[in-house]
Parts: C-alpha cells; sequence; structure tokens
C-alpha cells in the first residue's frame, strides 16, 4: 500500500474529524445562549478548576488491566476525542471521498462502522495525533486540542509506522507511537480530559462576559426609556 496515501489519510480524516467535532460543540453552545431577559441573579464561575480538577485527578487514577479495543476507545470520546481505523476499507473510502463520490458525513460514518470490524480485533499498537482547532465567540479565542487515536488493522501495523517515520506530513510529524494499546488508551483518555477541561475554561469565559454584558444592556435600555418617558412629559 502506498505508504505516502496513508499518510495524506490519516491528516485528512483526522483534520475533518476534528472540524466536524468543533462544529458540534459550538452549536451545542450557541443552543445553549444566555438568556438575556432572565431578572435571577446568575451565579457565574470566575475560575472553573475548583469542579474539575478533582474529576480529572480521579480518572486519570483509574488504570484498566484489559486490553483495549477499538470499542472502548470509541467510548470515551464524548465531545472531545476521535478514533480513526487504517484498513483496506477505509482507505478505499477514502479514495471515493477525494474523488467526490461520497459526502464528509458518509466518509465519516464508513470510518465509525468499519472500526467495528473483526479485523481490527488484534490490534495491539497505533498512534495518537494531536488535532488542533481554534473556537472563537465574544471576542473571545481559544486553541483546542482533539486528540485522535489511530489504530491500523494488524496487516496494515507495519505501514502505519513507516507512515509516521518517514512523512513529511506536519501532522505526523506531531504524532506519538505506541506499542501498547493500553498505554494509548489512558493517554487518550487523559487527553480528552484535559481538553474537555480547558473549554470548560472558556465556556465559563463565554458565560461571564455575556452576562456582563447582557446587565449592561438591560441598564442602557432602563435609561433609555427613562430619558424618553421624560422627553414625552415636557
Amino acid at each position: 500500500m502506498d505508504i505516502s496515501k496513508v499518510a495524506s489519510f490519516i491528516e485528512d480524516a483526522s483534520n475533518l474529524m476534528a472540524k466536524v467535532q468543533m462544529c458540534t460543540i459550538q452549536e451545542s453552545t450557541s443552543a445553549m445562549d444566555f438568556d438575556e431577559n432572565t431578572d435571577e441573579d446568575v451565579e457565574v464561575f470566575d475560575d472553573v478548576e475548583v469542579i474539575d480538577n478533582e474529576e480529572i485527578a480521579d480518572e486519570e487514577d483509574v488504570i484498566d488491566e484489559e486490553l483495549h479495543s477499538t470499542g472502548d476507545f470509541s467510548s470515551i470520546c464524548g465531545n472531545f476525542g476521535c478514533v480513526l481505523g487504517v484498513s483496506a476499507q477505509t482507505m478505499e473510502a477514502y479514495s471515493s471521498w477525494k474523488e467526490g463520490n461520497i459526502t464528509d458525513s458518509e466518509f465519516l460514518a464508513n470510518i465509525a462502522e468499519k472500526l467495528k470490524d473483526d479485523e481490527f480485533k488484534g490490534a495491539v499498537s497505533g498512534i495518537m495525533v494531536p488535532i488542533s482547532q481554534t473556537f472563537s465567540r465574544l471576542g473571545i479565542t481559544m486553541p483546542a486540542v482533539f486528540p485522535v487515536a489511530v489504530i491500523a488493522a494488524p496487516v496494515l501495523g507495519a505501514v502505519l509506522n513507516h507512515a509516521v517515520n518517514d512523512s513529511y506530513n506536519k501532522t505526523l510529524q506531531k504524532a506519538r507511537h505506541y506499542q501498547s494499546l493500553n498505554v494509548m488508551y489512558e493517554d487518550f483518555q487523559k487527553s480528552i480530559l484535559r481538553s474537555q477541561y480547558e473549554y470548560a475554561q472558556f465556556q465559563a469565559k463565554l458565560e461571564k462576559q455575556e452576562h456582563e454584558y447582557n446587565m449592561l444592556k438591560k441598564h442602557d435600555d432602563k435609561v433609555t426609556s427613562s430619558l424618553k418617558n421624560l422627553y414625552d412629559s415636557i
């Protein structure tokens, strides 16, 4: 198999996965917009470290002695983290996607479905790729890292290793290779928790800024209304 094509597949698929996931998070955040009409006091945390540090510590203390499967990796992704399987079938789907024969959604659905195949059950190693994206809202920006766990079917394990070692691909140059899926699983889980924690901080800043803006706007509206009433009474 063409090693350069495998490298391109990992880069393109990983970036697409992270981009889609970021858009999904932003859409869910927009759907939870702060209600500017509420008269109730809203508690806004200056620092979410109080509520998140213990959770991260608890999660990092969990060590699973069993060999992890692709299903295990997929189950902890949540709203951060992606799993990519490299096989002859997913490479074929990649070719179809590049040629415009299938959509982004169909391509990603194919990858997710193929991870359930028996050919991945014998996988014992893989790589983890950090994909950078940037959240931006209300004048606040936040760089975020979406960890992507890349697992190759056993027959393609050597090809994956060559793709990482020989590639000039910027994405793969940042990849970390794992000879054990157990170690990779633990690092993947920690990376997801770290990204979720950083996003929680970003979200807290958004809520605080939006709350302050809405309160200021409400005050300005009252002043404007009072001035108008005064003008009308003259």
